[in-house]
């Protein structure tokens, strides 16, 4: 394994950071990174990030940020697929390996092999879940075999992501629907909730194509294309975890980044984010890749020009 040195900048500044007036909406600057970053996970204890090796010679690399503003670089690793953490651990995927390592900890355990490349991983309470080439998998936290879930509906193609939202795993994927006497060939979206039994209760479905999926508050957010290339017009839905039914969510015209009970974060076309709640519709802030609700704060990643990135706390 190949490892570079890696210089990232800290901003000592306590990890809930202060209000950001004065700060053009930008809030209170956490981390500067010195290559992008691919993961990114936060909770009321810390955040965790992913630097993707962005040049040559590079490595990936895992890193975590305490409340108290302790910071450590957990490994280097040749490539490393999305981030997971929750209350003791730090969870990613590497060379078809899903590891982990605690919170504050450089030690690196093997929690199980992948079947092949694969999406991020998320945890419950019991398991590491992730996608690998359009099956279901999941592994004791602990460390364990892999053990691939039957999809909820065999008809549908792929399962393209999987989410944990207060507690319980959800898998969005799409399928295409055969041309009718009346109706031509179209894609669905469809999400289901996983119990850990492996039994799937249905939640909602949608047009189009899948996009992005999100979820928080007891409610799920996500977006679609109407186009095969995912190129097309995109829309937007919500639906609650408990009574199902999407809906159309019509001020949003970009892509969900975030949900919970009250609010809803989407980035628009030219990349200003917006929140839509029962105010209506207002920008947030600009240059959002990615975004965390916890509690009353945001929890932004920036990214640069180069490779760099920024990692903010804002209010919400």
């Amino acid at each position: 394994m190949r490892c570079a040195s890696l210089v990232t900048v800290f901003v000592v500044v306590g990890l809930l950071g202060v209000g950001c007036k004065g700060d053009h909406g930008r809030g209170v600057r956490l981390v500067t990174t010195s290559q992008r970053v691919a993961g990114f996970v936060a909770d009321a204890a810390g955040i965790g990030w992913l630097e993707a090796a962005s040049r040559e010679g590079k490595s990936a690399v895992v890193m975590h940020r305490s409340v108290d503003g302790r910071t450590i670089k957990v490994v280097n690793t040749k490539a490393a697929f999305g981030l997971a953490m929750d209350e003791s651990y730090l969870y990613w995927i590497s060379d078809q390996r899903v590891e982990r390592a605690a919170r504050g900890s450089s030690t690196v355990e093997l929690v199980s092999e992948s079947e092949g490349p694969s999406g991020s991983p998320v945890v419950d309470d019991r398991f590491v879940y992730w996608v690998s080439q359009g099956d279901f998998y999941r592994a004791p936290k602990g460390g364990g075999s892999a053990e691939e879930i039957p999809a909820p509906d065999p008809e549908m193609d792929l399962l393209l992501d999987v989410i944990v939202v207060d507690g319980v795993v959800v898998v969005g994927a799409e399928r295409l629907e055969p041309k009718t006497s009346t109706a031509p060939a179209s894609w669905r979206v469809a999400l289901w909730a996983i119990a850990q039994s492996g039994e799937a209760r249905p939640i909602a479905t949608s047009p189009g194509r899948f996009i992005a999926l999100v979820g928080g508050g007891g409610r799920l957010a996500w977006t679609t294309s109407d186009d095969d290339h995912l190129a097309g017009k995109t829309s937007s839905y919500v639906a609650s975890m408990a009574a199902g039914a999407a809906t159309a969510l019509e001020a949003v015209t970009g892509v969900v980044l975030a949900v919970d009970a009250d609010s809803v974060y989407w980035r628009g076309p030219r990349g200003a984010v917006s929140v839509t709640d029962a105010r209506g519709t207002r920008r947030f802030s600009d240059g959002v890749d990615d975004l965390i609700i916890v509690g009353e704060r945001c929890y932004a990643v920036f990214q640069l020009r180069g490779d760099s990135a920024e990692i903010r706390s804002m209010p919400r």
